[in-house]
């Protein structure tokens, strides 16, 4: 079986596991589990990754580190991509938008993608688009600004060429865009919430217990950012596939390149310094 714990938003570190076999810690570096893309390791969350070109997902069970390297003890994911092969110019185009009635702002996602033949039965270049935004929850109570907001944009690009039956090569790119405001979350201490005057709510609590009687009313609208822009992240992949059948038996090389520049500005205690 496969099971995930995730972290506080997106942006935190996730926990997966396959078989029961889970790691202690969310950190990514010591998973029992990793990621690939076309069997070349990612890195970080997985939040930015164009789905719209994935052709399938293999689950591998069991210790893989022969064939994917460490951090698989107990497993590997790989997403596994199409290759442009037909000689038609095709493309597609998909929408959705969420509206709902009280809500302080829509969320909305748009694709594009277009695959032509540049020699045909020997050149094809595919290319794609993506934008994606979860609308704000609400308006930070100090500034103003955007709470639990978050906007992706993917580009995309594959050029596979196949002089032969036996030989083909394929380069891939892929280039995302985060920009998330500060989440709608809450970590302070009982102390802060009766300084900030915080409505409090009432929690029923055994005889003997040491946890707090009342904790903060859950409402976002006492969520403040304290004038902080929350996660920005710009992510930079490039792949290398060359493949040579040799009889029987296949010669494969695969090379990537990773890149990621972050910049997080979140408050340690997202809420405001009074009441409301």
């Amino acid at each position: 079986n496969l099971s995930l714990f995730s972290g506080t938003g997106r942006n935190e570190p996730t926990a997966w596991s396959v078989r029961g076999l889970a790691a202690n810690t969310s950190d990514e570096r010591h998973q029992g589990i990793s990621f690939f893309l076309d069997g070349i390791a990612l890195s970080g969350q997985l939040s930015s990754l164009d789905m719209e070109n994935i052709e399938r997902v293999e689950v591998i069970k069991g210790p893989q580190s022969a064939t994917f390297g460490r951090a698989t003890y107990s497993g590997a994911i790989n997403f596994v991509t199409r290759e442009p092969t037909e000689n038609e110019i095709s493309g597609s185009v998909r929408a959705r938008g969420v509206a709902t009635r009280g809500s302080s702002e829509p969320s909305y996602f748009f694709n594009a993608s277009l695959t032509a033949p540049l020699v045909d039965d020997k050149l094809w270049l595919s290319v794609g688009g993506t934008t994606l935004r979860n609308g704000k929850l609400g308006r930070a109570s100090d500034t103003g600004g955007p709470i639990g907001r978050e906007r992706s944009d993917i580009v995309t690009g594959t050029l596979f060429w196949r002089p032969s039956d036996t030989l083909s090569v394929r380069l891939r790119g892929h280039y995302s865009h985060d920009k998330d405001s500060v989440p709608a979350q809450y970590i302070q201490l009982p102390r802060d919430w009766l300084e900030a005057g915080v409505p409090l709510v009432k929690v029923p609590r055994g005889n003997g217990s040491f946890l707090p009687g009342v904790v903060p009313d859950p409402d976002h609208r006492y969520t403040a950012d304290k004038g902080r822009a929350g996660t920005e992240r710009d992510r930079y992949f490039a792949s290398l596939i060359i493949s040579k059948d040799i009889g029987d038996h296949s010669l494969v090389y695969r090379g990537g390149y990773f890149n990621s520049k972050e910049s997080r500005a979140n408050p340690a205690f997202p809420r405001a310094t009074g009441a409301g």
